[in-house]
């Protein structure tokens, strides 16, 4: 009796999972209607519980010029999800004994000051503490000059500190980029080489690779798509020339081969060991509340990575507790984080709560709200607009863009009332008033443009292009 009791249970439960995930489908699928409706996605979305996909579609073209078709394989540009595997990798070397989270940055690199490199250690790189920035927001960067990860370190080692290491975060690029370069210097191998061997070969990602701008016959790559305020779609090729995948982000993977790292990475010890995995999800803690096994339990841990650029926008969420992973890889532009907001409501679907209907994205937002109410107050109402409409500035780069898109529309005032808005948000970084400099000059306004690019060099007093600029302007 007792037997066929449990037996009856289990079929019970079988049923009543089956109706639940038929649920989930349906209201997953109504999503992504209202996503193509609005068209604001484009890509991939796969849905796996305990390990086993339960979703898996395509959206929209693998190229929106040639109208080339997406499949489950299709690779994307995941960007800062790339982070992920560094991080991977730096836990690796310290399961190794090779490092360790308190060592400072001058043990392996000696291009850095050492009054720095002694103040910054690995736990600060990987948290973003190191008062390192962005090199990528750099006026000095242009994209395809620096191919390698020791010429970048060599441009990097120039830049400020943002402030004292372990005193502050600020998102950083560069960070990572010194991540990739310890990992070089330790094993004795390229960043690159380190991925293929610890990575994507043992656990099988066969549809993952480093990709660089004269790579040549690529086979399903997805193509990065910029969205104009206009709503016109443009090709990456215009968009991100020279772009080059490091420790930083930038590689490609599809998302059946993250669904094997993401799994592994949590679930498995074929990568790291229990001890480090809590380390890696518990941000490098020292004194962890939870042991692993009560974290992957705890309904409160949810982990949600992203990764995004120009013309590409991937998000990657898993929720242990209930053991499911939802990987969206989208080859719209980031501006309007298209995986994120896809991410974010399929999420909430799981978790069985509300979620707000998908909006147009924030460039496009801006630009309708300015053509219709003028740039009258904008910069005083700007705060109060953003949150009512449940919109997030997730860091400089998002005006940055669109006051250049408003540029290219050859809409100058607006352009500076962006640039302005975007340096109330960011006092601290120097390309703001970069841009904000360059649209004055544009907008005939010598005085005002000079003193934004003066200002530049308060902070970095060896931008060159702020020289250059003011020579310009003489």
């Amino acid at each position: 009796m007792g037997r066929i009791f449990r037996v009856a249970c289990t079929i019970l439960l079988f049923t009543m999972n089956v109706r639940s995930q038929s649920n989930l489908i349906e209201q997953i699928d109504s999503l992504m209607v209202q996503a193509i409706e609005k068209d604001v996605f484009s890509g991939n979305v796969l849905i796996a519980h305990e390990g086993k996909i339960i979703y898996q579609k395509s959206f929209g073209y693998a190229d929106w010029e040639t109208k080339a078709p997406l499949n489950d394989s299709t690779m994307f540009n995941i960007g800062s999800n790339g982070k992920d595997f560094t991080q991977v990798l730096i836990c690796q070397l310290v399961q190794e004994k090779k490092l360790a989270f308190k060592d400072p940055l001058s043990k392996y690199l000696d291009m850095f000051p050492k009054t720095i490199a002694d103040k910054i250690t690995i736990k600060h790189l990987l948290t973003m503490q190191s008062g390192m920035g962005d090199y990528m927001q750099s006026p000095r960067f242009r994209f395809g000059q620096l191919r390698t990860i020791s010429s970048l370190l060599d441009f990097i080692k120039d830049e400020p500190l943002l402030f004292e290491p372990g005193t502050d975060r600020a998102y950083s690029n560069s960070g990572y980029v010194v991540l990739g370069g310890i990992i070089e210097k330790i094993t004795g191998k390229s960043y690159e080489q380190n991925v293929k061997e610890r990575i994507l070969e043992p656990l099988k990602m066969t549809h993952s690779m480093f990709i660089y701008p004269d790579s040549k016959n690529i086979q399903n790559k997805a193509t990065g798509t910029e969205i104009s305020l206009s709503n016109s779609k443009r090709a990456e090729q215009r968009i991100n020339p020279g772009l080059v995948p490091t420790s930083a982000g930038g590689m490609y993977a599809s998302a059946p081969d993250l669904l094997r790292f993401y799994e592994a990475e949590m679930y498995t010890n074929q990568l790291l060991n229990d001890e480090l995995k809590l380390k890696l999800f518990s941000h490098y803690d020292d004194q962890p509340k939870l042991t692993w096994k009560e974290m992957l339990s705890d309904p409160r841990f949810i982990s949600a990575l992203a990764g995004g650029l120009n013309g590409w926008n991937s998000c990657v969420t898993q929720i242990p507790a209930r053991h499911y992973t939802v990987i969206v890889l989208s080859n719209y532009d980031d501006a309007g984080q298209p995986a994120e907001e896809v991410s974010g409501r399929i999420q909430n679907i799981i978790l069985e709560k509300p979620y707000e209907p998908l909006t147009v994205p924030l460039p496009q937002f801006i630009y309708q709200y300015i053509s219709k109410n003028g740039l009258t107050d904008f910069d005083k109402l700007f705060d109060k607009l953003i949150k009512d409409n449940r919109y997030v500035i997730r860091g400089p780069m998002m005006l940055n863009r669109l006051g250049y898109d408003l540029i290219n529309e050859k809409k100058l005032d607006w352009a500076v009332a962006i640039f302005k808005v975007n340096i109330q948000l960011f006092p601290n970084e120097p390309n703001g008033y970069d841009s904000l400099g360059e649209a004055y000059m544009l907008n005939d306004q010598k005085e005002l443009a000079i003193q934004n690019y003066k200002k530049v060099l308060e902070m970095d007093p060896e931008n060159i292009n702020a020289k250059q600029m003011l020579e310009k302007m003489k």
